[in-house]
């Protein structure tokens, strides 16, 4: 009886140090940090919203528009061409004027017509009209060095006449100051003419000149009304 219960007090000995070997060896396993990716410098997807965003714009152009003032309106074309090399001389009454049909005035090619002494001195061209027209005859002059004839003076002007020279329009505007250019528009019927002569002066009939007169930009174009008594009939 004594040797069983010591055999039974020795077994659970032997349980109670297996049981404790267990007990060390069993325990949790520690376990070590794992590393995870910082993702908070990584830009979140942004959501683009569309809905402010215009939609595209077609334009469309009306015939209006097309014929709106924003069309640059085209220079008149004189009806009858200026030539230049066609303009000769008409008049030197005391033969001491000089012409020419070829100076550069302030970049543009014009006439000039130099007095030294008072005189009437004066260049034409012959140029085609319409008949029963109104037209205006404009040219930019100025005359330089200025002295009065001893009557009448006159100084530097414009007119018409017939092709013979025999009639002439009314009295020339005669421009005496060199200081300003004066654009000046001599308004004429053409009546029955089919041709007349335009007419450059320095000085005129009666009414002498000296000095350098300069002209210009000299145009010939008709008018759409016919208001002006006939100059030739």
């Amino acid at each position: 009886m004594k040797n069983m219960t010591k055999r039974a007090i020795l077994l659970l000995l032997v349980l109670a140090v297996l049981v404790a070997c267990v007990g060390c060896g069993g325990g949790e396993t520690e376990q070590k940090p794992v590393d995870t990716p910082d993702t908070s410098a990584v830009p979140a997807p942004t959501t683009v919203d569309t809905s402010e965003r215009p939609e595209p714009v077609t334009t469309t152009t009306t015939e209006s528009e097309t014929e709106s003032d924003t069309i640059p309106t085209a220079i008149p074309t004189p009806d009858t061409d200026i030539d230049y090399d066609k303009w000769e001389t008409s008049r030197n009454w005391n033969g001491t004027s000089t012409f020419s049909n070829t100076a550069l005035i302030d970049g543009e090619r014009g006439c000039t017509i130099e007095n030294p002494v008072p005189n009437h001195a004066m260049m034409t061209q012959l140029v085609s009209v319409k008949p029963n027209t109104d037209y205006e005859f404009t040219v930019v002059f100025r005359v330089e060095g200025y002295q009065p004839g001893e009557e009448n003076s006159g100084g530097a002007c414009i007119n018409i006449a017939n092709p013979e020279l025999t009639v002439f329009g009314g009295t020339p505007r005669y421009i005496t100051s060199g200081d300003v250019w004066t654009s000046y528009c001599y308004v004429f019927n053409s009546g029955n003419a089919t041709s007349v002569r335009l007419c450059l002066s320095n000085g005129w009939f009666g009414a002498t000149s000296a000095g350098t007169a300069y002209f210009k930009a000299i145009t010939l174009q008709s008018r759409e009304t016919n208001e002006i008594t006939p100059l030739f009939q």
